[in-house]
């Protein structure tokens, strides 16, 4: 069934796009697909050097719903930012072109937005393996939020995903907020937080919309390089803005302790460069180790790890690298 009526709000749906000239149809296709009409793609071709850029406007020419920006490389955060600017529509949302969605999901999220009146409303996801295998994520909590403290705890705690794509957003409410094109990675949370700040009412619904395409060719996942870094610069941004916020800050702090720690496990796998900053890395988690002791807020296997790395770091490191290198490896 097409819901197909002036009366329903248009979503602006924004695909950031480089090279992905064997994905790119295929996503774009589940969207024509929708139960719900009234949408409109703006697809940033950020600099593609194949042939995604023909494969959009082949398909703009069949949809005129479809549309096509071609821009000079600037990285994702930017052409998202482009796409922003130049949404029409009443409610927006994000759509990376290697990924799928299923058929019902932007009927069910409107639907949800405008029935309880919510200025951002969010789904599960799955993954999908190139081997096939899927792995759902359904560890959000289902319910409406109102609670501005709550709204950012369950941010920090991934109840509210960190992700940009599970979400539609009210445009009216997210105006003027944009990504932060100087960081690479955890771009999406930093925005995510940002509109979930400003929203009054948001609502996580209990059902997997999206379907995240993991390509091992796309990224390695085993390298890290200075650029994650910005994970650092976009939690001390949280501890500064929730600092006088005592209930808030707890949560802040676990976001960045945990954040701290996943990035000494990158770095304590692999051997280069890298290795420099985890002396600078176990120091943010030393500082804040008695506050990570009396805390009922951290997992007991977490607070065991972060024991071991405050107190026998070489061991750590050595026990890590072992494991992702002949253990991880062999499953």
């Amino acid at each position: 069934m097409k819901y197909k009526t002036d009366n329903l709000p248009m979503l602006s749906i924004i695909i950031p796009v480089y090279n992905v000239e064997h994905y790119i149809e295929r996503c774009v296709k589940s969207i024509i697909d929708q139960e719900y009409y009234n949408w409109e793609i703006i697809a940033v071709d950020d600099g593609s050097k194949d042939s995604s850029g023909i494969i959009l406007e082949k398909l703009s020419k069949a949809d005129k719903r479809i549309h096509i920006l071609h821009v000079m490389n600037g990285g994702v955060s930017k052409a998202r930012n482009i796409g922003l600017l130049n949404a029409k529509g009443e409610y927006i949302t994000f759509v990376d072109a290697d990924d799928m969605v299923k058929y019902d999901i932007y009927s069910k999220m409107i639907h949800e937005a405008i029935a309880n009146k919510c200025d951002i409303v969010q789904c599960n996801y799955e993954e999908l393996f190139e081997n096939g295998s899927i792995r759902q994520i359904t560890n959000s909590k289902k319910g409406i939020y109102t609670n501005k403290d709550d709204i950012i705890i369950a941010c920090m705690e991934r109840s509210i995903y960190a992700n940009v794509f599970t979400k539609i957003y009210k445009k009216d409410v997210i105006q003027g907020i944009m990504f932060d094109e100087k960081i690479s990675y955890a771009e999406d949370l930093k925005f995510v937080v940002e509109c979930c700040n400003v929203s009054e009412r948001i609502s996580i619904l209990n059902f997997i919309g999206y379907q995240y395409f993991l390509r091992s060719s796309s990224v390695d996942r085993s390298i890290i390089n200075e650029k994650f870094l910005s994970v650092i610069s976009v939690s001390d941004f949280f501890i500064s803005k929730y600092k006088y916020n005592n209930f808030v800050y707890f949560y802040v702090e676990k976001n960045d302790v945990l954040q701290t720690k996943y990035l000494i496990d990158r770095i304590s796998s692999q051997r280069g460069k890298m290795q420099k900053y985890l002396p600078i890395l176990r120091k943010r988690i030393l500082e804040k180790k008695d506050i990570i002791w009396k805390s009922d807020i951290y997992r007991n296997e977490d607070k065991i790890k972060i024991f071991l790395l405050c107190f026998f770091p070489n061991f750590y490191y050595f026990t890590y690298y072992i494991y992702n290198k002949f253990v991880k490896k062999s499953f």
